[in-house]
């Protein structure tokens, strides 16, 4: 993609039965495509005619995953609506973009996904001092996230005031809808500017590492082997009990999270779940040594007895 190309969001409005009849007896459908960009005369919504399975289910997938982006060709005909026309290339683009990603991508929408705010950050830092929209965000994040799991991620950085931006939100949950003029803070600078060097955060008695080094803090005992931490007790650990206990605590701290630092723990226990899922225990265990120790008294707390005997054995707790 080079710079000046024009970016195009496109979405699958609605699927609707059409009164035709397939071979197979089923109603045929047809699907409202919308086309959205910053220059205004690209901005369109089409009806499509009736489609066939295979593009019945493309459009379904796109209407699960949100939008897509595509790039405006270099030869369009803005003049040409007809059949095969620029807004026919620009669907057909958005449908077989859709049809290249994951098949799970924009369908398992549940969990927290630590490695894409990351990146989000780090698409923002390299932007700045120019705030950006969707659209913009979208295109440089491979592979592509869906609308929810964007906006989920978005809402954890604002939250730890890492970006700012025109957030619309809707609801009775306040879910965030769309996001204008997005860009990194002074705070966001500084997270991704010091990950090299393992920043460490003070909030009283929890102190945070976002490095790779082992705990710090009161009970710390320094820079540790997670494997060799992970071997101890590899064989006393059941994952499908620890990843019930991850989301149990997970659950916990989302209910009573209200500073940055206990939104930072949130994350950190939702990335230790994601790893507990692909049975990486040394992962695991390299999560938890970032944690602070309020963590693992209220893992003790709520009666998760294998998450606090990682969480003792990561942050040098144990007596």
């Amino acid at each position: 993609m080079v710079e000046d190309s024009v970016l195009i969001a496109v979405s699958v409005e609605s699927i609707s039965k059409q009164p035709y009849i397939s071979p197979q007896g089923q109603l045929l459908k047809s699907a409202l495509i919308k086309a959205k960009s910053h220059r205004r005369e690209l901005n369109f919504e089409l009806q499509t005619g009736l489609l066939n399975p295979e593009q019945e289910q493309r459009c379904e997938r796109l209407m699960r995953h949100g939008f897509t982006t595509v790039e405006l060709p270099a030869d369009a005909r803005l003049w040409d609506n007809g059949p095969g026309g620029w807004k026919d290339q620009i669907i057909m683009s958005a449908m077989e973009r859709i049809n290249s990603m994951p098949n799970d991508e924009g369908i398992d929408e549940h969990g927290y996904d630590t490695h894409l705010a990351e990146k989000i950050l780090e698409a923002l830092h390299s932007a700045f001092p120019v705030s950006k929209d969707m659209t913009w965000l979208k295109r440089q994040l491979n592979p592509e996230p869906s609308d929810s799991k964007l906006f989920r991620a978005i809402d954890a950085l604002e939250k730890r005031g890492l970006v700012s931006g025109a957030i619309i939100r809707t609801g009775i949950n306040q879910v965030i809808r769309d996001i204008y003029n997005l860009e990194i803070t002074k705070a966001g600078f500084q997270q991704v500017d010091g990950v090299a060097g393992n920043p460490t955060t003070i909030h009283g008695d929890q102190i945070i590492n976002f490095g790779h080094a082992g705990a710090i803090g009161r009970h710390s005992v320094g820079t540790m082997n997670h494997q060799q931490q992970w071997a101890s007790v590899e064989t006393q650990v059941d994952f499908s009990k620890l990843i019930a206990e991850l989301e149990q605590l997970k659950a916990e701290l989302k209910r009573t999270a209200e500073t940055p630092a206990d939104f930072r723990q949130l994350e950190l226990v939702a990335e230790a779940k994601q790893y507990a899922e692909k049975h990486d225990g040394m992962k695991v265990i390299e999560v938890f040594s970032k944690m602070g120790k309020g963590v693992f008294d209220f893992a003790k707390d709520i009666g998760t007895e294998i998450t606090a005997k990682l969480l003792a054995k990561a942050l040098g707790l144990e007596p």
